[in-house]
């Protein structure tokens, strides 16, 4: 006996809408759930150091990048070509804090983050000092960055680009430096947008 014959001899006449009207209503409410977050951007998953590491090289290859640079003194602000960076601070900075991340040798994912619009993923990196002075050479803008580690953070987008990186602005000196007020006197380095 069919499924539905045998509801109706046993419940009665009404028993096949009913199951009809629930029907459409757990389809409607699992659709909606199975929706909901379906606009959002997929962040970035998998192993956090070739995350950040992958992310810093991709976006580094990218042919050019909107730029801001803000510590406790100055805010810049200008389209960098990433490939060939130029001699101004906010190009040496902007090549500079990709470059550092190559030299993670700790990532812990923090969550999710919007960086001026952007949905992306915060990581929080510890960097080997004595390899990024390395791969940095001395002319880096961040100067010595000591011999041990240091703690920076990074947000990085949908599209695995770096879009924030975030970093005491000595880096590798204990107790960090602070600004007015006793704040942490933090460089941040935003990559806005990327230009064609």
């Amino acid at each position: 006996m069919p499924f539905v014959a045998r509801l109706t001899t046993r419940f009665g006449a009404a028993a096949p809408a009913t199951l009809l009207v629930a029907g459409l209503v757990a389809g409607l409410v699992g659709g909606l759930l199975a929706g909901c977050g379906a606009d959002r951007p997929k962040l970035p998953t998998g192993d956090p150091i070739a995350i950040v590491a992958g992310s810093a090289e991709a976006t580094a290859r990218l042919p050019r990048a909107r730029v801001v640079v803000t510590d406790p003194d100055s805010n810049l602000d200008a389209v960098v070509t990433l490939a060939d960076p130029g001699t101004r601070d906010v190009d040496r900075y902007a090549a500079a804090v990709l470059t550092m991340l190559s030299a993670a040798s700790d990532v812990d994912p923090f969550g999710g983050q919007a960086i001026r619009g952007v949905s992306t993923m915060r990581y929080s990196v510890t960097v080997d000092a004595g390899r990024a002075n390395r791969v940095l050479g001395p002319t880096d803008p961040l100067g010595d960055l000591g011999t041990s580690t240091f703690e920076t953070d990074v947000w990085i987008d949908a599209d695995r680009h770096v879009r924030r990186v975030q970093l005491a602005t000595v880096p590798g000196k204990s107790p960090p430096p602070t600004a007015r007020g006793g704040v942490p006197a933090l460089l941040t380095v935003d990559f806005v947008s990327f230009p064609r």
